[in-house]
């Protein structure tokens, strides 16, 4: 039941009988206003205690996730679109035709291709411009033909009706590639010497290391030291009808 100001002058003055209250009836309304205004605050204050709660839950819930950590991309190998094949003043510029890449070096490797004319040339980039690159492919009476050498003098080839095999437009082909790293120890032996005499001390030794790599024996021996090691290069095939 809620009392008026005005009941409650009325009640005390009724029970004072004549004497002077000991409180009077302002000072009684004035606690209770007191009283009613600290409610009202603390009312406010929690309130505003939850509504900052739930707001921080919420910001919780839908804050963005952080962005992922950054990871480096190596760039792919560029691998040239056209092969130029130099015959005496003539030039010939062939399309790329088939490519692979690859991430490891040691193990031997097979590029298999099928020809759309008698003209086909080769190339092998790599990431290290001192690997040592040895491709191997079939000359016209099935004997093994090819090229050896620092990848940065640009290992590569090329095929025409003189030299390709008599199949070579009837069946797939392939290519054997192997490269090891530029600083392998690769062994020599002495006649790989030969032609050393009008060369310099590292021109001849980088002779007599493909000399070497000509030999299967060789190349097998390096694959099984070597194993597989990171290292990316790229093949690539160039032809045209």
């Amino acid at each position: 039941m809620r009392h008026t100001e005005s009941d409650l002058r009325t009640l005390l003055a009724t029970r004072s009988d004549g004497f002077e209250p000991s409180v009077t009836v302002d000072a009684v309304v004035r606690r209770g206003r007191r009283v009613r205004m600290r409610r009202r605050v603390l009312a406010a204050a929690l309130a505003g205690t939850a509504l900052v709660a739930a707001m921080a839950v919420t910001t919780d819930a839908f804050a963005p996730e952080p962005p992922p950590a950054a990871v480096r991309v190596e760039p792919d190998l560029e691998v040239p679109e056209e092969f130029v094949v130099k015959l005496g003043a003539l030039d010939t510029t062939l399309p790329l035709l088939h490519s692979e890449r690859f991430t490891t070096m040691g193990p031997e490797r097979t590029v298999t291709f099928q020809p759309v004319g008698w003209m086909t040339g080769f190339r092998v980039v790599c990431e290290d411009p001192k690997a040592w690159v040895v491709v191997v492919g079939e000359g016209r009476g099935k004997e093994p033909t090819g090229s050896v050498g620092r990848c940065r003098s640009g290992v590569g080839g090329h095929h025409d009706k003189l030299s390709a095999p008599s199949d070579w437009l009837r069946k797939p082909q392939s290519l054997r590639i192997w490269v090891f790293p530029g600083d392998a120890r690769i062994p020599t032996e002495e006649k790989d010497r030969v032609g050393c005499e009008r060369k310099s001390a590292q021109e001849c030794a980088d002779s007599m290391v493909s000399r070497a790599l000509l030999r299967p024996a060789v190349r097998k021996a390096m694959s099984g030291e070597i194993g597989s090691v990171p290292g990316r290069w790229a093949a690539a095939v160039y032809d045209r009808p």
